[in-house]
């Protein structure tokens, strides 16, 4: 028989902590409505992006469900310990997104590098080249990272497939269906660009 709600209400954190890791999804629920907004504030403040803030807090709740049991009531409350795994979770976000930003900048200036200025072509078609490589460098900064790795590993930097699977330490299968995967959604999202 589950619990009713005020006798959850008034269970400490290190209480729900234990009932979560037993599996009881009122717990997590419980520690959900008392700490979300704490803890998306945090993520928020650091990533200044509500969209990512949203991101990390679901990852941490998920978290916690999955590891609970890794709390340990004797080095700490449950909220710092909450507060702490949320601030890294938004550091790393922040990080990875940074990384993605200053690659996908790395790519555009290498695509739009690309063309060169022949004499003889118009303005225009110049123009158009390097439209068209932007467009290429925005459609790649859209795809999920294990799709577009390969494919800048493959494109801009040369390698076989065979040489990507053992750079990432991946089976060839992968890297196949994830290079597949990434074309066909670049394809769609440059048929939704132009």
């Amino acid at each position: 028989m589950g619990k009713t709600q005020e006798e959850i209400a008034v269970k400490s954190d290190g209480a729900l902590f234990a009932e979560m890791a037993k599996k009881q999804a009122e717990a997590l629920s419980a520690l959900y409505d008392r700490h979300a907004a704490r803890l998306y504030g945090l993520a928020l403040k650091i990533l200044k992006d509500p969209a990512l803030a949203e991101d990390v807090l679901q990852d941490l709740f998920l978290y916690l469900w999955q590891n609970a049991e890794k709390f340990e009531a004797r080095r700490g409350q449950p909220l710092a310990w909450m507060m702490i795994l949320c601030r890294n979770r938004a550091i790393d976000k922040l990080r990875a997104r940074e990384k993605r930003q200053s690659r996908s900048a790395a790519i555009s200036d290498q695509a739009l590098a690309l063309p060169s200025v022949d004499e003889s072509e118009s303005p225009f078609a110049i123009v158009h080249s390097k439209e068209t490589f932007t467009r290429i460098a925005a459609a790649l900064d859209a795809l999920p990272n294990e799709q577009r790795t390969p494919i800048e590993l493959a494109f801009f930097g040369g390698l076989s497939q065979t040489e990507i699977a053992e750079k990432l330490q991946l089976p060839l299968g992968t890297i196949k269906t994830r290079i597949r995967l990434g074309m066909q959604k670049l394809s769609d999202l440059l048929k939704d660009m132009s």
